[in-house]
């Protein structure tokens, strides 16, 4: 981690200050988010986002954590946070891994086609598939001997 306040202190002979919460609410997170983003504090920008958003969803706060991605160039982290956020406003639930995954496979897709491992993506994916009928399976062969141990 670069020492962004040793910088700020040469260029404007001081530490620039960051306001102190007041309260505990997200908006109070958010601002304190955007305060950091303006004096170049990303990483801990970014914290303050994802505490506003602990306190429940916000569309500021997802727009706001999405442009300090773009910011430090993390394309993926902001194509899943977009992906994410759109599915919160459909009312959808989607996994986060398989929204990173696929994000991280699209971005570099796009960078460069060869970029991505295609076979290891290949992978990913029947193992998404895989999932549920084998804990299902796993599950019934659980019961079955759970039951016959009781039963004896």
């Amino acid at each position: 981690r670069r020492d962004v306040e040793g910088l700020l202190k040469k260029t404007t002979g001081e530490a620039a200050p960051v306001p102190e919460l007041k309260g505990r609410e997200g908006a109070d997170w958010d601002a304190k988010g955007l305060s950091l983003r303006a004096l170049g504090r990303c990483e801990e920008a970014l914290a303050c986002f994802d505490k506003a958003l602990s306190f429940g969803p916000s569309v500021q706060s997802w727009n706001n954590k999405g442009a300090m991605y773009m910011k430090l160039g993390r394309c993926a982290e902001a194509a899943a946070a977009t992906s994410i956020l759109f599915a919160t406003f459909l009312k959808q639930p989607v996994s986060t891994t398989h929204v990173i995954a696929g994000s991280i496979a699209g971005v570099g897709s796009i960078q460069r086609f060869k970029a991505v491992r295609w076979g290891l993506a290949q992978n990913i994916v029947w193992a998404w598939v895989l999932t549920i009928p084998t804990s299902a399976i796993i599950a019934v062969l659980a019961y079955v001997i759970i039951r016959a141990i009781l039963a004896l």
